[in-house]
């Protein structure tokens, strides 16, 4: 699951937020190495909760520095919902523009 995310994340950046990468890595920083601000990484969380019927809270959004700390977050949130079978909808193609 963790790939699909990362390739998913991937197409957001390049199409959205317009981050020419060939790739990214899981300890790539938001800002340091994406280069996001505080407003672009708002947005991303929101396109992110969009599109895997996710929420985030205040002190997630601020504890998650690195591709890497979103992706396991996204992961296991998806694990979670599944596992409560409140998760089983189908989600949206990224990226939401």
């Amino acid at each position: 699951m963790e790939k699909q995310i990362m390739m998913m994340l991937k197409e957001l950046f390049i199409k959205r937020f317009f981050i020419k990468v060939n790739s990214i890595s899981f300890c790539y920083s938001l800002t340091n190495h994406l280069g996001l601000n505080e407003y672009e990484i708002l947005e991303l969380f929101g396109i992110v909760e969009e599109n895997f019927s996710l929420d985030f809270n205040d002190a997630e959004v601020n504890n998650i520095k690195t591709v890497g700390q979103l992706v396991q977050n996204i992961s296991e949130k998806k694990q979670h919902l599944n596992q409560t079978g409140k998760g089983l909808g189908k989600t949206n193609p990224l990226p939401v523009i």
